[in-house]
């Protein structure tokens, strides 16, 4: 009895052995020939750069908008047009050419009416001068100003980054990191600095006589005297063309194979301007279109 049971067991744990070990081998095959199929996916470089949007031979053309972001008394918005054509996925050159709406920001507006008070009899610092009593009057303060009218540019572009991303787990974009770096020209509109009342010998401002009945000497300008004060007290504007250099860095987001968006933060560097050199940055964003 005891003889059959253990002959009974040892056949039945060789049996489950051997299934165990042909199991085992099976397996074993699938997954080399598995792990040796993904291995051979992955090797090389032309799974990551079969792109869903290639540059390759393209030109693209677009539309451009924007502003200057570090102008103290203007307000810049930029307007223009652009093309771009690409030899390589990387690699691609460009033209573009931008104008300025500009406006003046209501700092300027303040110091080119600005008040003179010497006794401190007057609240606001600056106005249309109905609230001007005593002594007070006008003592505009006109700084040197640069205004940008239009700028003209070619750039090289690097574009080191092609990705995509998931939005929401819903939807996939897929997108350009670039940087660009070029140069051209920029003109201008230039005011320089003026301590006298335009057409006169006066000064703007300054120390008024200890004695108030002494008139002769004292800075400004009274309101009557429309011309010396605001817009028309401003000295006279020259119009001025530089050399420019930009460096940007920017993504552009694609939509289908033709159409994309691009943001874009850019740095101009102006040559040859009244302190030697200006220096101011522009964001600006796009809609183009490929073929």
């Amino acid at each position: 009895m005891i003889k059959r049971a253990l002959k009974a067991f040892t056949a039945q744990s060789f049996a489950a052995f051997a299934t165990t070990a042909l199991s085992v081998a099976w397996t074993g095959d699938g997954l080399a020939a598995t792990s040796g199929e993904y291995q051979r996916a992955s090797e090389g470089t032309e799974v990551v750069l079969r792109k869903t949007y290639p540059k390759k031979a393209r030109i693209e053309i677009e539309g451009t908008g924007g502003l200057i972001l570090n102008q103290s008394y203007v307000n810049s918005l930029l307007f223009g047009a652009g093309a771009n054509y690409f030899w390589s996925e990387e690699w691609g050159l460009g033209v573009e050419a931008l104008v300025a709406s500009n406006s003046d920001k209501p700092e300027r507006k303040c110091l080119e009416s600005f008040y003179n008070d010497p006794e401190n009899v007057v609240g606001a610092e600056c106005g249309d001068g109905s609230d001007l009593t005593g002594r007070a009057n006008f003592g505009p303060a006109y700084v040197p100003i640069r205004q940008t009218d239009m700028i003209l540019g070619a750039h090289a572009i690097w574009n080191p980054v092609y990705g995509k991303q998931i939005i929401l787990l819903r939807a996939v974009s897929h997108f350009d990191l670039y940087v660009l770096a070029g140069g051209g020209l920029a003109m201008s509109t230039n005011w320089p600095q003026q301590t006298r009342l335009k057409g006169t010998e006066r000064a703007n401002r300054g120390t008024f006589n200890t004695d108030p009945a002494v008139r002769t000497g004292n800075p400004g300008a009274a309101a009557s005297e429309t011309g010396l004060y605001g817009v028309d007290g401003r000295p006279d504007a020259e119009s001025l063309t530089s050399i420019q250099g930009t460096f940007a860095v920017g993504q552009k987001y694609h939509f289908t194979k033709n159409l994309h968006a691009r943001l874009e933060l850019r740095n101009y560097l102006l040559l040859g301007t009244r302190s030697g050199f200006d220096n101011f940055f522009a964001l600006t964003g796009g809609l183009g279109f490929r073929f």
